[in-house]
């Protein structure tokens, strides 16, 4: 009993320290080397208490700069994690898809698609975006932006990685880009509409002095 109930108690400290309870002490009364035991698991998980706090801080720091990036992006992006619920939307995606941030973050993609048919286009290909970039680029978005009709393309990139410790990847989320390419719609229509109107201005002319020429050639014209 003096020596299997300390290992037994030590055991289930380890446990504990193993589930994150950095708060687990031991407390052995018999002296020796027992006594040395606990005193060294308790520095540990002292220390453990004290790296995890200082390292949740940082954690939350870090997101509070992702997140702050990710807001002032000047194009919607959607963050999904593997279960496909929501995990993030920038001003700019709830803006396009006219939804709160709380209509949206935290809620089923699907659940949402159901009822917002902008989010539906979003989430059509979700389950093979490889197989959809295959196809070759996707027709663009055309949604109200910024008091007009604006032009968007859409990309589905899969968040991937390699857990500690294992070898195969794991398919942890997808994000979701839309870019704005209003602009370069709006050039490609004015370059169009530019063309067309040049070919107009030439043809008219040149369709005239053929019908002129035709005149001239033909014999009852005369000399």
């Amino acid at each position: 009993g003096n020596i299997s109930n300390p290992i037994r108690e030590l055991t289930e400290s380890i446990q504990q320290i193993a589930a994150k309870n950095y708060g687990e002490r031991v407390h052995f009364e018999h002296g020796g080397e027992f006594r040395e035991l606990a005193e060294a698991f308790n520095k540990m998980a002292s220390k453990l208490a004290e790296y995890e706090s200082s390292h949740l801080s940082k954690i939350l720091f870090e997101k509070k700069r992702i997140d702050t990036l990710i807001n002032n992006m000047h194009e919607p992006i959607i963050g999904l994690d593997q279960n496909r619920k929501v995990l993030f939307a920038n001003h700019e995606a709830l803006e396009v898809l006219h939804l709160k941030k709380e209509e949206l973050v935290g809620r089923h993609a699907l659940d949402v698609a159901s009822v917002n048919d902008l989010m539906r286009s979003l989430v059509a290909d979700l389950a093979t975006p490889a197989a959809s970039q295959k196809n070759g680029r996707q027709k663009p978005l055309k949604i109200f932006a910024d008091g007009k009709e604006s032009w968007f393309e859409k990309e589905i990139i899969p968040v991937d990685l390699t857990p500690t410790g294992e070898r195969e990847t794991r398919h942890i989320g997808d994000v979701i880009l839309l870019k704005n390419i209003t602009e370069f719609k709006e050039m490609d229509t004015a370059r169009t509409n530019f063309l067309s109107a040049v070919s107009h201005e030439l043809r008219s002319p040149v369709s005239s002095l053929l019908a002129t020429l035709g005149q001239l050639e033909n014999q009852r014209t005369g000399k």
